[in-house]
């Protein structure tokens, strides 16, 4: 389906939802053809670059069932400025790096664990060690987890650049010199 037919009929269901009082049933019917709509379009961001991550699938799909929910709840705050799916993608990045971030911050905890349970035979120098390990690998993991989270999340936005703005920027016309390319290189660099 093209990409401006399916944000016209995106936004026809918005705004038909956003006619009706919160909670009412016509809102909740318009919604659910609202959500339908989108699975169908198969536009929702797979975010490729973490499917070997563990658990991925788990994540993703917690994700997209917290987006959906808040795709419900804020129905209103829709900015008919930016695509439909633009807005969508931008709440399940949002929600799938949220979840990532508590997953993350869980294995951690489950390794931590570990050392503690080891702990048992330590003398108290070792002891003393451990717990200075313990709390630079703590706050090590969530500096990088924040950081690494944040770098995917900018590569992915500029990647898939939802309303094309990136790469329909060029330097004197070069469209081998756009601004996705730039960025993405710059990135790499």
């Amino acid at each position: 389906m093209d990409e401006d037919v399916l944000d016209y009929q995106l936004r026809q269901l918005v705004k038909e939802a956003q006619l009706h009082p919160p909670k009412s049933r016509e809102r909740r019917k318009a919604l659910n053809r609202l959500i339908k709509k989108i699975q169908d379009s198969g536009k929702i961001t797979r975010l490729p670059t973490w499917k070997d991550f563990p658990n991925f699938q788990d994540i993703y799909d917690e994700a997209l069932g917290k987006t959906w929910m808040k795709i419900c709840e804020n129905i209103q705050t829709y900015n008919p400025q930016h695509p439909v799916m633009a807005w969508v993608n931008q709440i399940m990045n949002s929600r799938f790096f949220e979840i990532l971030r508590q997953a993350r911050r869980q294995q951690a905890i489950f390794c931590l664990d570990e050392l503690y349970s080891l702990e048992v035979g330590f003398d108290n120098s070792a002891k003393g060690q451990l717990s200075r390990v313990r709390k630079e690998l703590q706050e090590k993991e969530i500096s990088q987890t924040h950081e690494n989270s944040e770098n995917r999340l900018v590569r992915e936005f500029i990647k898939d650049d939802p309303e094309r703005i990136l790469q329909n920027t060029y330097i004197v016309n070069d469209i081998n010199a756009n601004l996705q390319r730039i960025l993405l290189m710059r990135l790499d660099a």
